[in-house]
């Protein structure tokens, strides 16, 4: 049977009981336990050893830290340094930079790079390892135009709309509806996308290609969500201010901003009177070439392809009556919509303007 422990007496005896109700951590919690249990002389090592679930061993130890350390000795832990990592720090740096410009698609361009670059010879499961402790992971990137002006998206969210909205000289008292514009073409060649299936069965679908097409032109109010959709059968400029006369119904006596893209057909056209008169409210606003993810109405356009898709119609009337229920959640549910916008740089530009 095991002996007694002689008792222990500390000056930290109290400085034992206040931290047992502060600690968290389960490693010190434990240690504090055994130290109060020995202090009060009651407790064999077995004993001890039994409470925390350690060995007697373990618990002399611990115990011989609190004799000559006090609770700072006892909850002294030292990590033994184990093995060397395979990278080095400044390795997994630059791995962490090529991985925010998405440097490699597979493992095994990972590996090569490791190879070449830095002379570092890894196995497939040891590469994918690193990728993950990284924090990498597969992702389709988003496209950006190769044209697109470097630094574009960013000066036009922190000047370049400002800058816009200043010349335009709004007046003052008049209420103003800010909104962001764009079309998209929809036709009877079949969109297609995938779907669910039996595995090991691939699944057939008709399709066709027939090269009729429809437009749809979309604007969605930035800070409400309400939204003005049309059907026109082209895109061009007498189309899209047509589509603008219909958005400006939506509040008569109030000034437009409209947030749209550079096309060529969203210019003003060339008889601006006395035939576009009843436009001079409407005031558009040009986003930078080749920056479509400044427009949120592109994510509309999407949403509607998934309706459509893998679908065969006769005609472009048959396409339009499959949209229509889709749209219309759009019109009774403008929440929505204002969630595709999202509170984000422009949302809250609007809301400071």
């Amino acid at each position: 049977m095991s002996r007694k422990r002689t008792q222990i007496s500390s000056p930290d005896s109290q400085e034992v009981e206040r931290l047992l109700r502060v600690k968290t951590h389960s490693r010190e919690l434990e240690r504090l336990i055994v130290a109060r249990m020995a202090m009060s002389g009651k407790h064999t090592l077995a004993m001890m050893a039994e409470a925390v679930g350690r060995a007697r061993s373990c618990i002399q130890n611990w115990l011989d830290k609190f004799e000559t350390g006090g609770v700072a000795g006892l909850l002294d832990r030292k990590h033994p340094p184990g093995r060397a990592s395979t990278l080095s720090p400044q390795v997994q740096q630059e791995i962490k930079e090529q991985l925010q410009v998405g440097a490699w698609r597979t493992g095994q361009e990972f590996r090569t790079w490791l190879e070449q670059t830095h002379q570092i010879s890894l196995s497939l499961a040891g590469c994918y390892y690193w990728l993950g402790k990284s924090g990498g992971g597969l992702k389709v990137p988003r496209p950006c135009h190769a044209k697109q002006v470097p630094g574009a998206v960013d000066e036009f969210k922190m000047e370049g709309w400002e800058r816009q909205l200043a010349s335009l000289e709004l007046p003052h008292g008049v209420p103003v509806r800010f909104w962001v514009m764009d079309e998209s073409r929809f036709g009877l060649h079949t969109v297609m996308r995938r779907c669910w299936g039996l595995r090991g069965q691939r699944v057939i679908k008709r399709c066709q290609q027939r090269y009729d097409w429809d437009y749809v032109y979309g604007a969605i109010d930035i800070l409400s969500g309400e939204p003005v959709f049309c059907h026109l059968p082209t895109v061009s400029t007498d189309a899209a201010w047509q589509f603008l006369r219909e958005l400006v119904k939506v509040a008569p006596d109030a000034h437009h901003v409209v947030l749209w893209d550079g096309a060529g057909f969203h210019q003003p056209p060339e008889s601006a009177e006395p035939a576009w008169a009843d436009l001079a409210n409407v005031h558009p606003l040009t986003l930078p070439p080749y920056c479509p993810e400044l427009n949120p109405t592109e994510k509309i356009w999407d949403q509607l392809k998934d309706v459509v898709c893998n679908k065969v119609f006769d005609g472009i009337e048959a396409m339009r009556e499959e949209l229509l229920p889709k749209l219309k959640s759009f019109w009774e549910s403008p929440g929505g919509l204002s969630s595709l916008v999202g509170n984000n740089w422009l949302r809250q530009k609007v809301n400071a303007s």
